[in-house]
């Protein structure tokens, strides 16, 4: 099936992890024009460094948590590239801390990072978006969201299920400028949230539990990304497309 996605503008938020990376050459690859963002981008530049077909990527260094920085990406996109159609908020801060032990300042840096810069970021996109042909808002969520998450990382869970939330929220406000809001959930994904944070022993058992008998990779949620960015997608919103290998079935 053809995306349908050449020559749209997309941003994508934490770019400089596995998943942002994947969903970056995605797009690229599809035909869109990306402006990557992240704290430090130096992690995509050796990704593009590699990908000598891919030029239609541009990087900004920001800062989620600094609120002048979500108009600041938005600004770069459509000064760069002319329009915005697509933000893929991907970018996602996890500090493994129990509900008893975590600090204030855990949470403010878990719920700006995860979900203050996703509501702003999509409001201050949407707003260049109702001149678009087609707008897509794509929030990356988490299993986590659904379940309530590890017992190590409660704060985490709540705001990708406050992810969820405003994925539905945002799907009713915007649908009548035709832009749609939609969000991919991953179970496991093999990237360093997983393995830098987890054991081998703790990563096993918690592969033990996926139907499909392994981790998800990080190029199957650009894959579903991808989806709900093309035309194919056009009628699908406030949805919750689940990619966990069967882990979490509602």
């Amino acid at each position: 099936m053809s995306a349908d996605i050449d020559g749209r503008v997309a941003i994508v938020t934490g770019a400089a992890g596995g998943i942002g990376q994947q969903i970056i050459l995605r797009l690229a690859s599809a035909g869109a024009y990306v402006l990557a963002t992240d704290l430090d981008v130096a992690p995509v530049e050796d990704l593009l460094s590699q990908q000598a077909q891919v030029r239609s990527v541009r990087l900004l260094a920001a800062d989620l948590r600094q609120f002048a920085d979500y108009e600041r990406i938005v600004r770069a996109a459509v000064d760069t590239f002319g329009h915005l159609d697509i933000l893929v908020n991907n970018a996602a801060f996890l500090i493994r801390r129990d509900a008893l032990t975590a600090t204030v300042d855990e949470w403010d840096t878990m719920v700006t990072v995860n979900l203050k810069a996703a509501f702003f970021l999509a409001q201050k996109a949407a707003a260049h978006m109702v001149t678009a042909p087609a707008g897509r808002i794509i929030n990356v969520s988490s299993q986590a969201g659904h379940t309530g998450g590890a017992a190590d990382c409660p704060i985490y869970a709540i705001t990708k299920g406050g992810l969820i939330t405003m994925t539905r929220a945002l799907a009713r406000a915007f649908a009548p400028h035709g832009i749609t809001v939609n969000s991919v959930a991953p179970g496991i994904v093999m990237t360093d949230m997983i393995t830098g944070t987890l054991s081998a022993e703790q990563i096993k058992g918690l592969v033990s539990n996926i139907p499909i008998g392994r981790a998800s990779n990080a190029d199957e949620i650009a894959e579903a990304v991808l989806f709900l960015a093309s035309k194919g997608a056009a009628s699908i919103t406030g949805h919750v497309l689940d990619v966990n290998g069967g882990m979490l079935m509602r």
